[in-house]
């Protein structure tokens, strides 16, 4: 049997399992770090498309989910679904593929917090429930995401997860974020333990 990329629902939506989802720092046992530099690696830089706000890459495979934004000459365009949220699958040949029911509702959605203005708005991803995102248009006109990275307001350009395969399916070890600090422009990278 011939399984391709994630459809395997423990694999995908593990995520949750292991506690991406109602966290407290992100959970009651998941601890946000403290600023350091990490002792990993940086994952590959995955390409981004005109109105790619973020991606989550994972270290399963190197399938990304992307996460662009709705957006026309005057500003956001969509009032109900303003980020379109897919993956592009680079384990095979890079076709983009829509995400599944399941995953949207537990690993890689997110829920309005505010109306969607042409100039922005407030969101709050599945995949990091405690660190609210706000899209909105810089002075050169260009949209982004912010959120705290490591105490600092941070462009968020990646969140990478690191999991560990167990019989029960994959166990999130780690996330690692990856952003450029507001007011320095200096990189902001924080690691976010999940383990108990």
């Amino acid at each position: 049997m011939v399984i391709t990329r994630r459809r395997l629902l423990i694999g995908s939506a593990a995520l949750v399992g292991s506690s991406l989802v109602g966290s407290s720092a992100l959970s009651g046992s998941a601890r946000a770090s403290t600023p350091s530099v990490l002792s990993s690696a940086r994952p590959a830089e995955p390409r981004f498309a005109q109105r790619t706000l973020f991606v989550i890459t994972r270290s399963k495979n190197a399938n990304v989910v992307y996460y662009d934004l709705r957006v026309g000459p005057q500003g956001i365009r969509a009032k109900v679904d303003p980020l379109d949220v897919y993956w592009r699958m680079y384990a095979q040949k890079g076709e983009r593929e829509e995400l599944t029911w399941a995953e949207r509702q537990l690993a890689y959605g997110y829920e309005l917090l505010s109306s969607v203005e042409l100039n922005g708005f407030r969101a709050r991803l599945t995949a990091l429930p405690t660190r609210p995102i706000e899209v909105w248009r810089t002075d050169e006109a260009k949209f982004v995401a912010s959120c705290s990275i490591a105490k600092q307001v941070g462009i968020l350009r990646q969140v990478h997860v690191v999991t560990s395969e167990r019989w029960t399916g994959a166990v999130v070890q780690y996330i690692d974020l990856f952003g450029i600090d507001v007011k320095t422009q200096e990189p902001l990278t924080e690691r976010i333990d999940q383990r108990t």
